[in-house]
Protein backbone atom coordinates (compact mmCIF):
# COMPACT_ATOMS: atom_id res chain seq x y z
CA UNK A 1 0.00 0.00 0.00
CA UNK A 2 1.58 3.41 -1.24
CA UNK A 3 2.47 6.11 1.60
CA UNK A 4 -0.39 8.00 0.28
CA UNK A 5 -2.99 5.74 0.96
CA UNK A 6 -1.96 4.93 4.29
CA UNK A 7 -2.51 8.93 4.96
CA UNK A 8 -5.40 8.75 3.53
CA UNK A 9 -6.42 5.51 5.60
CA UNK A 10 -5.19 6.85 8.97
CA UNK A 11 -6.73 10.06 8.14
CA UNK A 12 -10.34 8.39 7.95
CA UNK A 13 -9.64 6.03 10.90
CA UNK A 14 -8.79 9.49 12.58
CA UNK A 15 -11.86 10.87 11.47
CA UNK A 16 -14.30 8.15 12.61
CA UNK A 17 -11.90 7.21 16.14
CA UNK A 18 -13.08 11.45 16.67
CA UNK A 19 -16.47 10.80 16.07
CA UNK A 20 -17.35 7.73 17.65
CA UNK A 21 -15.51 9.27 20.81
CA UNK A 22 -17.91 11.96 20.48
CA UNK A 23 -21.20 10.34 19.66
CA UNK A 24 -20.57 7.35 22.67
CA UNK A 25 -21.53 9.69 25.75
CA UNK A 26 -25.12 10.72 23.66
CA UNK A 27 -25.94 7.67 22.26
CA UNK A 28 -25.33 5.47 25.73
CA UNK A 29 -27.62 8.19 27.38
CA UNK A 30 -30.02 8.08 24.21
CA UNK A 31 -29.88 11.89 24.43
CA UNK A 32 -31.17 12.43 27.80
CA UNK A 33 -29.70 15.45 29.55
CA UNK A 34 -29.10 15.69 32.90
CA UNK A 35 -31.33 18.26 35.06
CA UNK A 36 -28.25 19.79 36.80
CA UNK A 37 -24.88 20.12 34.99
CA UNK A 38 -22.50 19.03 37.36
CA UNK A 39 -18.72 18.32 37.01
CA UNK A 40 -16.81 17.28 40.25
CA UNK A 41 -13.42 19.63 40.13
CA UNK A 42 -12.56 18.82 43.50
CA UNK A 43 -11.58 15.47 45.30
CA UNK A 44 -9.10 14.15 47.85
CA UNK A 45 -5.41 13.55 46.43
CA UNK A 46 -6.04 9.93 46.32
CA UNK A 47 -8.97 9.94 44.05
CA UNK A 48 -6.44 11.97 41.51
CA UNK A 49 -3.41 9.52 42.68
CA UNK A 50 -5.99 6.42 41.71
CA UNK A 51 -7.24 7.88 38.51
CA UNK A 52 -3.60 8.24 36.89
CA UNK A 53 -3.88 4.27 37.10
CA UNK A 54 -7.36 4.89 34.70
CA UNK A 55 -6.60 2.35 31.82
CA UNK A 56 -9.43 2.62 29.66
CA UNK A 57 -8.03 6.52 29.23
CA UNK A 58 -4.81 5.51 28.59
CA UNK A 59 -5.46 2.85 25.79
CA UNK A 60 -8.20 5.35 24.04
CA UNK A 61 -6.51 8.22 24.12
CA UNK A 62 -3.07 6.39 23.69
CA UNK A 63 -4.27 4.92 20.71
CA UNK A 64 -5.98 8.03 19.30
CA UNK A 65 -2.82 9.69 19.94
CA UNK A 66 -0.79 7.50 18.05
CA UNK A 67 -3.42 7.32 14.73
CA UNK A 68 -3.28 11.40 15.47
CA UNK A 69 0.80 11.71 15.18
CA UNK A 70 0.32 9.49 12.18
CA UNK A 71 -2.27 11.61 10.60
CA UNK A 72 -0.58 15.00 11.34
CA UNK A 73 3.08 13.76 10.46
CA UNK A 74 3.79 16.65 8.72
CA UNK A 75 2.58 19.55 11.25
CA UNK A 76 4.42 19.79 15.18
CA UNK A 77 3.45 16.85 17.25
CA UNK A 78 1.79 19.22 19.60
CA UNK A 79 -0.99 19.83 17.65
CA UNK A 80 -2.22 16.62 17.35
CA UNK A 81 -1.66 16.24 21.10
CA UNK A 82 -3.99 19.57 21.48
CA UNK A 83 -6.28 17.97 19.43
CA UNK A 84 -6.56 14.98 21.17
CA UNK A 85 -6.86 16.66 24.69
CA UNK A 86 -9.26 18.78 23.44
CA UNK A 87 -11.44 16.29 22.36
CA UNK A 88 -10.97 14.77 26.15
CA UNK A 89 -12.27 17.83 27.47
CA UNK A 90 -15.09 17.25 25.46
CA UNK A 91 -15.85 14.26 26.35
CA UNK A 92 -15.43 15.69 29.70
CA UNK A 93 -18.16 18.00 29.26
CA UNK A 94 -20.31 15.59 27.56
CA UNK A 95 -20.65 13.38 30.45
CA UNK A 96 -21.69 16.68 32.52
CA UNK A 97 -24.51 17.46 30.33
CA UNK A 98 -25.63 13.54 29.36
CA UNK A 99 -27.13 11.52 31.95
CA UNK A 100 -24.09 9.00 31.43
CA UNK A 101 -21.04 8.86 32.82
CA UNK A 102 -18.95 11.24 35.37
CA UNK A 103 -17.44 14.59 34.38
CA UNK A 104 -14.58 14.40 36.50
CA UNK A 105 -11.56 16.89 35.67
CA UNK A 106 -9.24 14.78 37.41
CA UNK A 107 -9.57 12.14 34.29
CA UNK A 108 -7.81 14.54 32.50
CA UNK A 109 -4.73 14.13 34.60
CA UNK A 110 -4.05 10.60 33.07
CA UNK A 111 -5.14 11.65 29.67
CA UNK A 112 -2.36 14.50 29.32
CA UNK A 113 -0.29 11.76 30.86
CA UNK A 114 -0.43 9.70 28.11
CA UNK A 115 -0.54 11.91 25.20
CA UNK A 116 2.67 13.23 26.13
CA UNK A 117 4.34 9.92 26.79
CA UNK A 118 2.71 8.89 23.29
CA UNK A 119 3.99 12.16 21.73
CA UNK A 120 7.25 12.13 23.53
CA UNK A 121 7.63 8.12 22.08
CA UNK A 122 6.54 9.15 18.52
CA UNK A 123 9.19 12.18 18.37
CA UNK A 124 11.98 10.22 19.91
CA UNK A 125 11.41 7.65 17.22
CA UNK A 126 10.64 9.72 14.43
CA UNK A 127 14.36 11.46 15.19
CA UNK A 128 16.01 8.45 15.50
CA UNK A 129 15.00 7.06 11.95
CA UNK A 130 15.35 9.88 10.31
CA UNK A 131 18.53 10.85 11.58
CA UNK A 132 21.65 10.21 9.03
CA UNK A 133 24.01 7.22 10.42
CA UNK A 134 27.32 8.32 12.75
CA UNK A 135 30.51 9.23 11.04
CA UNK A 136 28.37 11.01 7.67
Amino acid sequence: MPATRRRQSARWVFLVLVTLALLATPLRSRFHWRAAVFCEAAAPIERWLAGVLNSAHFIGYGALMLVGAFVFHERPLAKAGALVFALSALVELEQAVFTVGHCRVRDLLPNLMVISLVGVACWVITHITRSPPPGR
